[in-house]
Order: C-alpha cells, then sequence, then structure tokens
C-alpha cells in the first residue's frame, strides 16, 4: 500500500506596515501563484497596516514554513520575524529563511 505524503503548509507572508506595501503584495501574489500545489500547501497570509491580529490567523493555519515577502524598512522586518519567532515558526530567521527556501525549491 502506497503513504500519501503530507503536503509542505507553506505561508507567505506579504504586505505589511511599509511604504512598500504594494510591492511586497505583488511580490507576494507572484509567489503564490507559482508555487507548486501538487507539493504545497499554500497559505496567503497577508499583513494588514493596522492590527496584529495576523499572527493568531497564521498560527491558527498550522503553517511548516513561512516565506516572507516583505519589502521595507528593517524595522518592520524585525518586528515581523520577532513575531514569528516567539511562536517557533520555521522561517522566521534569516539564515533560516533562506536555506529553507532553497531547500524547499530546489
Amino acid at each position: 500500500m502506497r503513504q500519501v505524503q503530507k503536503k509542505l503548509r507553506i505561508a507567505v507572508l506579504y504586505g505589511g506596515r511599509s511604504a512598500e506595501r504594494e510591492i511586497s503584495i505583488r511580490t507576494g501574489e507572484q509567489i503564490i501563484k507559482h508555487l507548486d500545489r501538487k507539493k504545497y500547501q499554500v497559505v496567503p497570509s497577508e499583513i494588514p497596516v493596522r492590527g496584529n491580529d495576523w499572527i493568531s490567523r497564521l498560527m491558527r493555519n498550522k503553517p511548516d514554513v513561512a516565506l516572507l515577502a516583505l519589502h521595507g524598512p528593517k524595522l518592520t522586518h524585525l518586528i515581523q520575524k520577532t513575531a514569528l519567532q516567539i511562536h517557533s515558526l520555521t522561517g522566521a530567521r534569516g539564515v533560516t529563511r533562506s536555506t529553507r527556501f532553497h531547500t524547499v525549491f530546489s
């Protein structure tokens, strides 16, 4: 009997509070569009301009990996990465993120 392999749940985080929000949204949409649905379960996660309820929504979806399609000041990234680290989500740290991205898409 052949076992069905579980799809990796990938959260794509985009949007945010920076002046480059629109660029981030376009980047996120392109990532979402090009992820192979046969291999991955994609969890689009737009970060709003105001509020932090995106964190609880993201964690309810229980992604395995987070891909950050965020643009703008380092402070925005630091705040969002810190929130992900608090919840121990893979992909939250820069090195982990780039290594995981390379591993997942190679």
